[in-house]
């Protein structure tokens, strides 16, 4: 009798020690989902605030115009913006012999 109660309490200990490991676990995945969960709200956040594709606002463009309808409709625009336009040539030193 005495050898089975030895036995049976052996083996709650083993289970209490099982028990204690899952619930960490637990613990230890539920902070991973929690992270998971405020990394996919952000990226929700900021995909809500990306422009659309295509938006060229802040690039020179007015809001209500596109690139294709400026260059097939406005040649003279186009022709403004490259004559503004300045390019500048780097001169590289010549080495002397």
């Amino acid at each position: 009798m005495q050898a089975a109660l030895s036995k049976l309490e052996s083996e709650n200990e083993k289970l209490g020690i099982g028990s204690e490991e899952i619930l960490n676990e637990n613990k230890r995945l539920a902070g991973i989902i929690s992270s998971w969960t405020r990394s996919s709200a952000s990226l929700d956040k900021l995909h809500g605030v990306m422009k659309p594709f295509g938006d060229k606002t802040e690039l020179g463009y007015n809001s209500d115009e596109r690139s294709t309808a400026e260059t097939s409709s406005n040649p003279q625009l186009v022709r403004t913006k490259l004559q503004t336009m300045n390019f500048v040539k780097l001169n590289k030193p010549v080495k002397q012999r």
